[in-house]
């Protein structure tokens, strides 16, 4: 036994300690659970800068706002033990009646929650609210506060997909981020003992606006109470209360893309929510939508669904009703979408002001702005704009012009035709409750008159009665007056008539007949202007209904190849597919992009590049605006399949349109990486991090910079290496299919030493790209770095194969040079390699050295003279010129490292060559300082610990140097020939020094 405090009336009393069994209040019969441990291990959320949003998809709804609304009506759902969140329940008992009376959970069998006791986190299940194809909404109760809350989770069969999983927490990101009055509040986001994410909201109630139009505007009898509870002036209040909120979201680029009655709601106390911002967009940022239709929301004592297979979307478009979202590539509610939203092109603010309209227009005349009887019909009607006219009357009541006006305004067919911004609207509707003009209606003089006696009823009444006195009287005087004068006019009018009659018939015929024949041809030309312009306007709606055909038809071919993709599967498959929907609809971007995946996926490198970059021209062509996402998958596609030229374009082309999008400062990156300017290259990297954490792009940016810097001295290799391996692991996290940051942890695991580590991840770059000849070349690379030789050779047999780029072919040839000795070789294939690359620093400067080695300074001085303008911070440049004054300069050789070393401290050639001038004038134990220092940067550097064992010797340190020769033969057993080259100096040093 175990005493419990009744959470209600704080009573005490005795109870089984049963964890998460549900026992009764002894005093007020509440119900409370026995005691549960807390959860001992949680999923950490990354805490996004609540200024810079971070969704990239489309969420699609995750549950009926109404059924929230109407949980009061719900009844009480018992799960088994152990039972998972989202599984069908095990017992249903009937909702609280409305006389007060509650049901009382009764745990039968031990009976506990899906969490082991009812409680989800610090929150205790109550009851399900209600769940859709993918989520789930349960009532809970916060112990901690005493409050009840909304609690939305995924469904199991959700769960197992990724990407649904990375929407639900976007969903949770923006609707936590917009702090508003009219946003019900997200409390939490966190993930439960089993791993299962669920984030907790306000639980909010009362009446949306769907039900109270529906009510308003029956014709039954009995709305007659409705509409003194909602007299039109409240709900233009209302409608106010929305353009506000909605503002407030366009403040911080996020568009609600799914405006309707039905996500509306009105508290018991006047509170206005905006609900359901599962299809929200943040402008800017590129889309990663579950490419699939889904079907209505569940309603209260429906029947759970699940979304259609993609064979099935046609099937199942002409059964919807036009109050169901539609996610995908069409995305938002038929009968409320703008029509560039309907035919998926490059939206903004614009489709949020559509959706405000149609808001309007169904208080105004109670039904949506497009109606069909089919999705189909809905979206064509949609894509040309057919906007019936609002009745002059509506229940026998007058419509107010300037309202209509308002919601014309809004539906407009163009963007560019619709109000700017809500703050427009607002001033529009504001304008309308003060009496004042409106800009959306153009007044005749009676109007004005009109509005200005209701503006200024009262007053005119008073000045009237004052006024009518005082005209009384003078009317009487001033008759007379009034009549002398018109005789007077009168006459003088006559007179100046006769003279102009006289003055017409003297001007003839002919100066007549001229003036009606030009008159004649105005009209005519104003008919014709007329009649063009209304044959433009039908040739605009045509070709709108056309292309909404198009898109629908392409559709299907698109979902089934994104299936594909998703799936890893078929990917020459999934190509066939997207090529099919693009000849149905060759602006279909979306395809296009997916096209590149696919090509990607299928080992074509370059084809999925050229793909990329077609889909970055659509986007430009359609939108007006780069597809920085295209951009940057193609430099990373062409980057890692060795075309660095094409890499670099596409790269350059992200930094240069994309302004501060975090994608074009990812291109922009990746440009300073690859011209060695890692300072740059870090401080964008940190920035962009940090601004935009939720995309792989910039985790995979961070790591990329950290790896490279470390190779060029510019950091140490501890911790730093350690820090890129976990940036680049995070980026595999958020984006698990991506060949190319698998190579690029492949190459920092080879680094590190953990080669057999670095051959798996290797070879997942493989397994997802088959037929990519040039993740063969990149495995061959590691394979002959760690001396496996035989396998390598396979390796590279099978890139060749399958095909590789020329550079790398040459990048072979150089490694094979090397091994054979042969440096004359190996610079001259160096040079083949600078014009492959446009001279990028990491290969000129290898030719360069070997350049040097081989006396070839006057071949290499125009390079270095070229390379010293261009990139004159580079410690390469700075090695060059000491080794070039080597001989001839010592001093000044040794002030060019040193000022190498101050940009990269830790760059082993700078230091090497500055202990080969310390030994050359005879400074051996400065000399032996640094070669111990670049032993400690890379242990596997068989010449430090050679030189390092002559300055040794030459210290006359023997037994040290004999031990060092003997550790180098035993640590390096296969390089035998530098073993033999060091054993030789190191006898005749000894010879010497008898």
């Amino acid at each position: 036994m175990a005493t419990q405090v009744c959470p209600e009336c704080n009573a005490s009393f005795s109870a089984t300690r049963s964890t998460g069994t549900a026992v009764l209040c002894a005093k007020c019969a509440a119900r409370t659970r026995g005691t549960s441990p807390l959860p001992t291990k949680r999923k950490k959320m990354p805490s996004p800068d609540s200024t810079n949003f971070s969704a990239t998809v489309d969420l699609p709804p995750a549950g009926d706002a109404n059924l929230i609304a109407e949980m009061h009506d719900q009844p009480t759902i018992e799960y088994a033990p152990g039972t998972e969140i989202g599984t069908p329940p095990t017992h249903v008992l009937p909702p609280p009646t409305r006389g007060g009376t509650t049901h009382k959970l009764q745990a039968t069998d031990g009976a506990v929650g899906p969490s082991g006791g009812r409680q989800l986190g610090p929150y205790e299940i109550i009851s399900e609210i209600g769940r859709g194809g993918m989520g789930l909404v349960l009532k809970g109760r916060d112990d901690a506060l005493k409050r009840e809350v909304a609690i939305k989770t995924l469904l199991p069969d959700a769960r197992k997909n990724p990407t649904h999983e990375l929407r639900f927490i976007q969903e949770a990101q923006i609707a936590g981020q917009l702090e508003h009055p009219g946003i019900a509040p997200v409390h939490l986001l966190s993930w439960d003992e089993r791993g299962n994410g669920f984030f907790i909201m306000k639980l909010v109630a009362g009446q949306t606006l769907e039900q109270i139009l529906e009510k308003w505007h029956k014709k039954d009898g009995k709305e007659g109470k409705i509409r003194v509870e909602y007299p039109l002036p409240r709900l233009v209040s209302i409608f106010e209360r929305v353009c506000e909120t909605i503002g407030f979201a366009h403040s911080h680029r996020v568009i609600h893309r799914d405006l309707k009655p039905a996500n509306v709601m009105i508290g018991e106390f006047g509170e206005v929510w905006v609900l359901d911002w599962g299809l929200a967009k943040v402008l800017g940022q590129a889309d990663a939508r579950d490419e699939q239709v889904a079907k209505p929301d569940r309603q209260r004592g429906s029947k759970s669904s699940t979304p259609p297979a993609p064979a099935q979307s046609s099937k199942v478009l002409s059964k919807l009703e036009s109050n169901v979202t539609l996610d995908g590539t069409v995305v938002g509610t038929p009968g409320y979408m703008a029509p560039e939203q309907t035919a998926g092109e490059v939206i903004d603010e614009g489709v949020d002001i559509f959706g405000l309209g149609g808001l309007l227009y169904e208080m105004l005349c109670g039904q949506a702005p497009f109606t069909g009887k089919s999705i189909k019909e809905l979206l064509v009607n949609s894509a040309r704009g057919d906007v019936k006219r609002i009745p002059r009357t509506v229940h026998g009541r007058t419509v107010p012009r300037a309202l209509a006006a308002i919601a014309y305004k809004c539906l407009e067919f163009e963007r560019r035709d619709r109000y700017a911004s809500t703050a427009d609207l607002l001033k529009d509707l504001r304008a309308y409750a003060a009496g004042e003009p409106v800009s959306a209606l153009e007044e005749n003089a009676a109007e004005r008159v009109k509005r200005f006696a209701r503006r200024h009823g009262r007053a005119l009444a008073l000045a009237g009665s004052i006024v009518a006195l005082v005209v009384a009287i003078l009317i009487a005087a001033g008759i007379s007056v009034w009549r002398q004068d018109l005789i007077v006019r009168e006459e003088r009018e006559k007179r100046l008539q006769a003279e102009v009659d006289k003055k017409n018939a003297e001007a003839g015929s002919i100066e007549k007949d001229r003036q009606v024949r030009q008159a004649e041809l105005d009209r005519e030309a104003e008919r014709a202007q007329r009649l063009q312009a209304e044959l433009d306007r039908q040739k605009a709606l045509n070709a709108g209904a056309e292309k909404a055909q198009r898109r629908l038809k392409a559709f299907e071919p698109y979902t089934e190849a994104m299936d594909l993709l998703m799936r890893g599967q078929l990917p020459d498959r999934a190509a066939t597919l997207l090529r099919s929907a693009l000849e149905t609809d060759p602006e279909f971007e979306e395809a296009q992009y997916a096209l590149g995946e696919a090509l990607r996926n299928g080992g074509l490198p370059f084809d999925a590049g050229a793909a990329y970059l077609k889909a970055d021209a659509l986007s430009r062509k359609i939108g007006g605006k780069p597809n920085l996402k295209a951009l940057v998958s193609a430099g990373f596609t062409y980057d890692g399949a060795g075309y660095y030229t094409d890499a670099e374009d596409a790269f350059a082309a992200a930094d240069k349109d994309g302004a501060n999008d975090p994608l074009a400062v990812v291109g922009r990156i990746f440009r300073a990486g690859h011209t060695r300017r890692f300072r740059e290259a870090l401080k964008l990297a940190e920035s962009v991090l940090k601004s935009a954490p939720h995309l792989w792009e910039t985790h995979f940016a961070y790591g990329y910079v950290l790896l490279e810097g470390i190779q060029d001295g510019m950091f140490p290799t501890n911790p730093t290496r350690d820090a890129a391996l976990t940036e680049i692991h995070k980026a595999l996290e958020l984006s698990p299919r991506q060949a190319e940051v698998m190579n690029w942890l492949a190459i920092g695991l080879t680094r590190s030493g953990k080669h057999e580590e670095a051959l798996v991840w290797s070879g997942k770059a493989i397994a997802l790209e088959p037929k990519n000849g040039n993740r063969y070349f990149q495995r061959w690379m590691i394979l002959h770095e760690i001396g496996r030789t035989e396998v390598a050779e396979k390796d590279f047999a099978d890139a060749k194969r399958l095909g590789i780029s020329s550079s790398e072919q040459l990048l072979y040839d150089v490694l094979a040079a090397n091994n054979a000795n042969d440096p004359e070789r190996a610079f001259k294939i160096f040079g083949q390699l600078l014009k492959e690359t446009r001279d990028w620093p990491s290969f000129v400067s290898n030719w360069a050295i070997i350049g040097l080695r081989l006396g070839k300074v006057d071949e290499v001085r125009p390079v270095l003279k070229r390379w010293s303008e261009a990139y004159p911070d580079y410690w390469c440049v700075r090695l060059l010129r000491a080794e070039i004054m080597m001989k001839t300069d010592p001093p000044g050789a040794l002030r060019e490292i040193a000022e190498g070393l101050k940009s990269n401290p830790y760059q082993p050639m700078l230091l090497c060559v500055k202990a080969e001038i310390l030994m050359g004038g005879g400074r051996i134990k400065d000399a032996l300082d640094i070669w111990e220092k670049v032993i400690e940067l890379n242990p596997a550097d068989i010449r430090s610990v050679g030189e390092r064992a002559l300055c040794l010797l030459a210290l006359k340190r023997s037994d040290e140097a004999d031990a060092a020769m003997e550790k180098m033969k035993k640590d390096f057993p296969k390089n035998p020939k530098d073993i033999k080259n060091f054993e030789d100096q190191y006898l005749e040093a000894k010879k010497r020094l008898k």
